[in-house]
């Protein structure tokens, strides 16, 4: 899609320091690196689904 008449079809939305492995004990990875990125799950997580289900409300109202 891209452009059409004006309107643009798209948008970008950047979730950025996500959390790589369901159990991180089993990789050689950093235990703070660890804790912080489920503290930042926890509390970023639900934030960034609702604001990707509104881009999506958003991109749906452009095409009806």
């Amino acid at each position: 899609m891209g452009k059409e008449n004006g309107v643009n079809f798209y948008e970008n939305y950047f979730v950025t320091y996500t959390y790589q492995f369901k159990d991180y004990s089993k990789y050689a990875v950093n235990d703070f690196i660890a804790e912080h990125k489920k503290k930042v799950l926890e509390e970023k997580f639900s934030q960034d689904l609702q604001n990707a289900f509104e881009l999506g409300q958003r991109l749906a109202k452009k095409i009806i």
